[in-house]
């Protein structure tokens, strides 16, 4: 009880906060239309929650989550300790749904305790910190605009915190990244803040031991802590701070070991694929725009150097130089992977963190408690509202069609472990893995061990099988990152002429960091697969193949019906059998 006492009014924010993050999942499940169902899992959780369901089928350390044919193959999950812990909260809860459904409000939670404390550690202004930690964890979108990367991102930047309509007001709705992983590197930047005070062994091995688990749990949060520590050895260095330079450099070697062992394992056959599908990206270039944003936020830790503690000002330092680092990554290594998630999911977070200690450290004689606590009020109030908004906008983010559902359900009750299901429309495959026993044919998530060669060969004998005379090439989309095995930004074989006009000025006016995945097939490899389909036959399919849904999607596409004999049909959606090989 004097527990509670305590710490009520954190308990009580962290409730709302995850009532916020699980508006959601309260609107659609008591509001959803009698045409549509319900799914807890939105966006990109749909390639996780299908890896969770792999543990749960008991592949812990092997199998593919969608081929049948690569299901024994060597492929340990990744992000590996956030999808252990999703598939514990699904079999305590007896689904994978309902594992999500309560990592929405456990993490978000959990998170912004975290980030609390973070922050009250370094200030010890109490008000402060709860107001910095619920700004972070509900309208960090909102503040990252207004500082924009151009005059008409400010224009409707501006426009749409204006109108309450942010797109995905909420920084942390994905689960499990950057959901657990933020958790993860905030507990990293907590122990190590207390390092910086006070080297003791446990709090150095606790450290280390965190530290070396960010690879296993997000490659960007891992990156940019390695780049963190590594600007404190060398400002502790400097500064003749020995001891806990020697402490910090111990943490180094931990992290180290643990991207080292994880490079081993990338480096492995299977992983060839993974690594282009993944959006890895060839190229050493300098990215100037994010430079110049963490640059100025650096400069301004060194302008206010006299108002900050020696201690609070090596931290900062560190935070806003390993963004600039992490940008540009691709100097040192050569490569970078999709370069939009280290401002989306890590360097604007820890940014905001640097942000709201220079403003405390700049203006805590002049804002009082009420100010404070009129502001934690309007946050609230602005991220329910935002979220609320956003939530009743968008209902084909959280439902599917209740006669899909319908299929799904028939799918799961008299398919098997074995059965492969194929479609032409990837967000209906999208839901296989997760919700029923099945498998899929074609990919639609970068995780699986198909080769680019399988791929293509896979889609050629899937159009056949409906019917199509000529294969519709400018229509296919097949995995999140497919089309970047092709593009002329990370794989020099293929020249900038091999694209057209309307694809050239798209490469052109491309800035890695904000759209560095364009989907474009270059001239040669489209006449190359066009000819190929022309001698494919749905006879000389050596994959296994079940059942194939017809649905509006493929009617609309002129589709013919699978050849085969109709199973289920619920309104326009129907299941055909056909010969498994």
């Amino acid at each position: 009880m004097a527990f509670f006492r305590t710490y009520k009014l954190i308990i009580i924010v962290s409730v709302i906060i995850g009532l916020c993050y699980s508006l959601p999942n309260i609107y659609y499940s008591s509001t959803v239309q009698s045409n549509r169902k319900y799914i807890p899992l939105s966006f990109s959780e749909l390639l996780y929650g299908a890896q969770v369901k792999e543990v749960l089928d008991g592949n812990i350390f092997v199998g593919d989550p969608q081929f049948f044919e690569h299901k024994n193959t060597f492929l340990p999950v990744f992000p590996l300790i956030p999808v252990y812990l999703l598939s514990l909260l699904s079999f305590l809860s007896g689904s994978v749904t309902s594992g999500f459904l309560l990592a929405d409000f456990l993490f978000p939670a959990l998170l912004f305790v975290l980030v609390h404390c973070l922050f009250l550690r370094v200030t010890k202004n109490y008000w402060f910190s709860l107001f910095s930690s619920i700004a972070i964890l509900t309208v960090y979108p909102l503040l990252s605009k207004i500082t924009p990367l151009s005059l008409q991102q400010l224009k409707s930047s501006l426009a749409s915190i204006l109108l309450l309509s942010v797109d995905k007001p909420l920084p942390f709705y994905r689960t499990p990244n950057p959901q657990i992983s933020f958790i993860v590197l905030t507990i990293a930047l907590i122990l190590s803040y207390e390092i910086l005070i006070k080297p003791k062994r446990r709090v150095i091995i606790l450290t280390g031991l965190v530290g070396a688990l960010l690879f296993s749990t997000y490659f960007y949060h891992a990156v940019f802590f390695f780049f963190f520590v590594g600007i404190v050895i060398f400002l502790l260095v400097s500064q003749k701070r020995k001891s806990v330079a020697i402490a910090f450099t111990l943490i180094m070697l931990f992290v180290a070991l643990s991207g080292f062992a994880l490079k081993v394992i990338s480096d492995a056959p299977s992983y060839a694929t993974l690594k282009i599908t993944g959006g890895v990206f060839q190229q050493r270039y300098i990215d100037w725009l994010f430079t110049l944003r963490y640059g100025l936020l650096l400069l301004a830790v060194l302008l206010l150097r006299k108002r900050l503690p020696s201690i609070t000002f090596n931290y900062l330092i560190a935070l806003s130089g390993s963004a600039i680092l992490c940008m540009n990554f691709q100097i040192l290594s050569g490569w970078t992977i999709q370069p939009g998630h280290w401002p989306q999911t890590t360097l604007e977070p820890t940014a905001l963190i640097v942000l709201f200690l220079l403003i405390f450290y700049l203006l805590k004689s002049a804002i009082r408690i009420k100010w404070y606590q009129l502001g934690t009020m309007f946050i609230l109030i602005y991220a329910f509202v935002s979220q609320f908004r956003f939530v009743h906008t968008h209902p084909d983010v959280w439902t599917i069609n209740q006669d899909f559902g319908r299929v799904l359900e028939w799918i799961n009750n008299y398919g098997d472990e074995n059965t492969v299901v194929t479609s032409l429309n990837v967000d209906d495959l999208n839901y296989i893995p997760v919700l029923t026993r099945a498998n899929i044919f074609v990919p639609v998530e970068q995780y699986h061990y198909a080769s680019i060669d399988e791929i293509w060969q896979r889609i050629l004998f899937n159009y056949r099988l409906y019917g199509f005379e000529k294969l519709p090439i400018e229509t296919i989309s097949y995995g999140v990152h497919f089309e970047l095995a092709y593009n002329v930004q990370k794989y020099k074989h293929y020249s900038f002429e091999e694209y057209d006009q309307t694809t050239q000025q798209e490469i052109r006016n491309c800035y890695p960091s904000l759209c560095s995945t364009l989907y474009a097939l270059p001239t040669s490899i489209k006449q190359k697969y066009g000819e190929l389909y022309r001698e494919t036959s749905v006879e000389q399919n050596p994959y296994r193949l079940d059942l194939a849904l017809y649905t509006p999607y493929e009617k609309n596409l002129g589709a013919q019906k699978p050849f085969g004999y109709r199973v289920f049909t619920s309104g326009d959606y129907e299941i055909y059998q056909l010969m498994s090989k």
